[in-house]
């Protein structure tokens, strides 16, 4: 079993030519997984997101993998174990010609 610290922070990357994510030791702890024992996708990412917060984060992806707008949220995750997790993402994104 894996945990997290409080106040952990990970980093993660979404790339959109191949629809892949990264992640960093530590968001897979946030998660509630060792690392790689998952593959992180965007559907993993939804499915783990607290009901009520679900709308805002898709809607903030969204917007962040089309248009690569900065963003900052806090919302809730129910990790691999079921424990509801508060986490702030905080991102940008980095598009390069060609």
């Amino acid at each position: 079993m894996t945990t997290s610290i409080p106040g952990s922070t990970g980093t993660f990357h979404f790339s959109r030519g191949t629809g892949t994510w990264t992640w960093s030791e530590q968001v897979y702890a946030i998660y509630g997984f060792a690392p790689g024992a998952v593959l992180p996708t965007t559907e993993l990412i939804l499915a783990h997101l607290h009901p009520e917060d679900r709308a805002a984060v898709e809607q903030v992806l969204a917007e962040a993998i089309g248009t690569g707008t900065p963003h900052t949220l806090w919302h809730r995750i129910r990790d691999a174990q079921g424990t509801t997790r508060q986490v702030v993402m905080v991102g940008a994104g980095e598009f390069t010609d060609g």
